[in-house]
């Protein structure tokens, strides 16, 4: 509910104190993937980090579903403009999870990374339920679908974000030259289930 409230005032804001702690830790480049992708970038280039920006896309479930288009444009506009690539922030394609990204919109997401080169940024298995509902909608596990969808080993990277549900099967799916698994603790300890690193 606070996300749907949220104005892109306060994403910027959010993301200032979000950058601030990145540079007190001793980042400077940061992954982010998040709603509100502009000001997501307004809000790093306001601390002075370097990023990867992924516009949050979503079409199946979620407070970004009605931000769909909105979100859509903000990846072209950080891809292809110079606005923000100057200042060493560029732009990933961002679909949130597997159970909030419709196999139509995965179609467009494959074939805009292939088109404007751009890698991909997402949530994968970071949630019993989000694999429960994969098997039940569509017969196979999170990373499966992937890689049915001819999302996987692609030219460009696909960052897989969480993964704490993974199987040995699915680890066997992914190429360590393109799939790349990103681990974040807070998320871990949100879910109570630590995954073996």
């Amino acid at each position: 509910r606070i996300e749907e409230a949220m104005e892109p005032s306060d994403i910027r804001a959010f993301t200032r104190m979000g950058a601030y702690d990145s540079l007190l830790a001793g980042v400077g480049t940061v992954w982010d993937h998040y709603y509100g992708g502009i000001e997501l970038a307004r809000g790093i280039r306001d601390v002075g980090l370097t990023a990867v920006v992924a516009p949050t896309l979503q079409d199946s479930a979620g407070p970004g579903c009605q931000a769909l288009e909105t979100q859509l444009q903000a990846t072209h506009a950080l891809a292809s403009g110079t606005e923000f690539s100057q200042e060493g922030i560029v732009a990933a394609l961002g679909p949130h999870a597997t159970d909030t990204v419709s196999d139509s919109l995965w179609i467009t997401i494959r074939e805009l990374r292939d088109k404007l080169g751009l890698p991909i940024h997402c949530h994968v298995a970071q949630s019993i339920e989000e694999v429960e509902r994969s098997f039940a909608e569509h017969g196979c596990s999170p990373v499966e679908r992937l890689q049915r969808l001819g999302l996987l080993g692609g030219a460009q990277a696909f960052l897989l974000v969480h993964a704490i549900f993974l199987s040995k099967a699915d680890l066997a799916r992914l190429d360590p030259s393109k799939d790349i698994l990103g681990f974040c603790p807070f998320s871990q300890a949100q879910f109570s289930f630590p995954a073996n690193i």
